[in-house]
């Protein structure tokens, strides 16, 4: 199975996604600031891997990329949200290098 890494999990989105990834057998990687929590409890989020990542920062410094990047991921799942496209450009760039498909979620 893959190993999927999805910036932003904790949401809307990932309540429902994340569950369904692991029950699937994938090897699930949630990048997030860890100030939420997923909408409904689920049991399959104990076998997520919790990444803390303040993005803004990481950004600022020109680290957000090449940090996912590192995860090793086959796939990265990311939502759009309120950062320019030239920023999301760059990190798809360094994270392709590393990864078989990158998803960005509107």
């Amino acid at each position: 199975m893959a190993r999927i890494v999805i910036i932003g999990g904790s949401g809307h989105v990932g309540t429902y996604l994340v569950p369904a990834l692991v029950e699937r057998g994938h090897e699930v990687v949630n990048v997030s600031r860890g100030t939420a929590a997923p909408y409904r409890p689920h049991p399959a989020w104990k076998a997520v891997e919790q990444v803390l990542v303040d993005r803004r920062a990481e950004e600022a410094e020109g680290n957000f990329g090449s940090r996912i990047a590192a995860l090793d991921a086959d796939i990265v799942i990311e939502r759009a949200g309120p950062y320019s496209a030239g920023l999301c450009r760059s990190n798809v760039s360094l994270v392709r290098e590393r990864t078989q498909t990158f998803l960005r979620a509107l």
